[in-house]
């Protein structure tokens, strides 16, 4: 069972979002659409806790308003995401950021500005931090292609291009993106980048990286390919690494002819199904010693406005479980959960029964 915590009670619009969590139960997200912020516990994994609102990277000398989300955090509390300001020439821009100390710093993206020695072209966004301090995103590259990027700012300040999976012989020609969406504490960067099956369609794939290796590695799809053995059919993408190198996102689990359907998947050794029948997605895994636990989202049902979803849990010790099957406090449906710590503890977005919906929660074990 789950005690729960609303962690933006003051949101003037009621609705927030949390994107992390760390292994003391700090929370990251944003509130009224615009506001990043980092909600605290008062001791390590309490359900009580403050609420910081985030600076942005806008000049406060433009005036203008600004739009922060945060959507990394690791042990020491360094907290990544991508917040609005203005380039050399003025244009508004959104930039990946790293809050440390107090201190917003900006990275930049993959395109140094030819006529502004030091300054930066197009937009960026950190969505992942170890706790080494290494840091994964993506950004425009100087092809106007959003590419995944790995930092390592005790190595270089200058971000590493992880580029796709589409083979070097294809380009330039299809646009090739790419996305780093989590890093573990030995390097490994997990994702989703083009790539090309065997018939020489492009594709979005789950990927995996070190920053020892040269090209990313294709973690496949639940769809094996008949016709070419080690090879797969259709979709999937990769969006939360734990310690051990296990990935965990969706896949595809029928052939594309067949109709696509993105369940939620884990990538080991194989691509292996989390949970079924219904579409859903797996967002965050711990190194719980006891036994590794995952967390995401599958759709329950329909409602006017189309699907409905509901927050899901899997470990080997309880199976699939629907979180609102599990709540110690009422009034809550828990639509979504993005993360989850060694303690167990979960973040996610909720609806509440008085409050509305679109509610960042902390989920606490009961004891």
């Amino acid at each position: 069972m789950y005690t729960v915590t609303d962690l933006a009670p003051s949101a003037v619009t009621g609705i927030s979002d949390a994107w992390g969590i760390n292994a003391g139960g700090s929370v990251v997200g944003q509130m009224d659409t615009a506001i990043g912020f980092v909600w605290t516990p008062n001791t390590p994994n309490d359900v009580n806790g403050t609420l910081l609102q985030l600076p942005t990277l806008m000049p406060p000398a433009t005036g203008l308003p600004s739009e922060t989300t945060a959507l990394g955090i690791n042990t020491a509390g360094d907290v990544v995401g991508s917040s609005e300001t203005v380039d050399a020439g003025g244009t508004t821009v959104r930039r990946a950021f790293l809050f440390r100390g107090g201190v917003m710093t900006e990275f930049g993206t993959l395109v140094p500005d030819p006529s502004n020695p030091g300054a930066f072209l197009g937009n960026s966004e950190a969505r992942g931090i170890n706790d080494a301090g290494q840091i994964v995103g993506k950004s425009d590259d100087t092809n106007s292609v959003e590419h995944g990027f790995f930092l390592d700012l005790s190595v270089s300040p200058a971000m590493r291009n992880l580029f796709s999976l589409v083979p070097p012989i294809m380009l330039p020609g299809p646009a090739d993106p790419s996305v780093a969406n989590a890093i573990d504490n030995s390097g490994m960067v997990v994702g989703t980048a083009a790539a090309a099956d065997a018939a020489g369609n492009i594709v979005d794939r789950a990927f995996s990286w070190t920053p020892a290796a040269f090209n990313l590695t294709d973690l496949g799809t639940l769809v094996p390919d008949p016709a070419n053995p080690g090879k797969f059919l259709g979709e999937s993408s990769g969006l939360a690494v734990n310690n051990a190198g296990v990935t965990v996102g969706d896949s595809e689990t029928v052939p594309p002819s067949a109709g696509s359907i993105r369940m939620a998947t884990s990538f080991g050794a194989s691509p292996v199904l989390m949970a079924g029948p219904n579409p859903g997605i797996g967002t965050g895994i711990n190194d719980n010693p006891a036994g590794t636990e995952m967390v995401g989202w599958f759709q329950s049902g329909m409602g006017p406005s189309g699907p409905v979803t509901s927050g899901l849990y899997v470990s080997s010790a309880a199976g699939v479980v629907d979180l609102n099957s599990q709540l110690a406090t009422p009034g809550w449906t828990i639509q979504k959960a993005t993360g989850i710590n060694d303690k167990g503890q979960i973040c996610g977005e909720g609806t509440h029964a008085t409050l509305g919906p679109g509610r960042a929660i902390l989920l606490t074990p009961t004891p």
